[in-house]
């Protein structure tokens, strides 16, 4: 009971403070009146314990970014500077540091930056995720669906064709 109405909660806020559009691809664009800012993001990909989501730059000038919520209890501490690992279907790989404060909620990210990194987000499917966290690291199999699904969120943010729907740009 105390899910359903959080997520009520969540969606009242959403729909009565800010404009919230969302693309064919997955793209959704929330202009949030209460704040006057924008945060531009994809649907969240499930794998297992690990919600996976890319979150878009508000103009031509900023980088994307690749979140990840970690929803293991026991792995979920991780550190600035933790190394994040993309392994793809042709065994190549993406190697980065965490850019987020320290945090014992699971959450990670790192910039995509490089045009190495966007053309292989753009254009080849991910096959495994391993963070690593203050008591080791974390690793996951990501499915054909899900990195298909990944794969185009990623194609859809770099073509920005949402910047028309971002109202605030900061």
């Amino acid at each position: 009971m105390k899910f359903i109405a959080s997520v009520g909660l969540f969606l009242w806020t959403i729909v009565s403070m800010g404009q919230v559009e969302v693309q064919d691809c997955g793209v959704i664009v929330n202009n949030d009146k209460l704040t006057g800012k924008t945060f531009v993001s994809t649907e969240v990909v499930k794998e297992k314990d690990l919600d996976i989501y890319f979150v878009g730059g508000n103009n031509r000038g900023t980088y994307h970014q690749m979140h990840f919520s970690l929803k293991n209890e026991a792995e979920s501490c991780i550190k600035n500077g933790n190394l994040i690992y993309v392994l793809f279907e042709d065994e190549s790989r993406i190697s980065r540091g965490n850019v987020l404060s320290y945090n014992c909620q699971g959450f990670s990210s790192f910039i995509v930056n490089g045009k190495s990194v966007r053309e292989d987000l753009k254009n080849k499917r991910i096959v495994g995720i391993q963070i690593t966290t203050a008591l080791g690291s974390y690793r996951v199999d990501v499915s054909k669906e899900n990195a298909q699904k990944l794969m185009e969120q990623y194609q859809c943010l770099e073509k920005r064709e949402y910047l028309s729907l971002v109202k605030n740009r900061y």
